[in-house]
């Protein structure tokens, strides 16, 4: 469920606008930082280590009827390997798009959001 709240804010925040916008400049932008932020985070994060070991315990989850557990597996590690083990921030780079303030208020904004879904689940009583 954090993934799809997650998704759900990163359309409304940051995809529909750029998708919407006429501006050619502001869409090739985006596409460059969505491809740079990532690398931008994993690596001057202050936590990276603790962040990394997460994201190595992930558990792998599938979806009954959809694929399998080790096709899932393989999934993950393929996207391990390409999106977080291989890409390195290209060096002076800066985002436009989606600014590291911006990209920070979003992640408090989608924290928030998963923590009041995750009191909702248990004040069901």
């Amino acid at each position: 469920m954090c993934h799809i709240i997650t998704d759900i804010e990163n359309t409304r925040c940051f995809w529909t606008p750029a998708r919407l916008s006429n501006d050619d400049i502001y869409q090739r932008a985006y596409l460059k930082d969505c491809t740079e932020i990532d690398s931008i985070l994993l690596n001057t994060y202050i936590n990276a280590d603790e962040l990394w070991t997460l994201l190595e315990a992930s558990n792998k989850h599938c979806l009954k009827d959809l694929y399998s557990l080790e096709d899932n597996s393989i999934m993950i590690e393929k996207m391990k390997s390409e999106i977080y083990y291989n890409r390195y921030p290209t060096p002076g780079y800066t985002p436009s798009s989606f600014t590291i303030p911006k990209v920070s208020k979003f992640m408090d904004e989608v924290i928030g959001k998963i923590l009041m879904y995750k009191q909702s689940m248990f004040d069901k009583d």
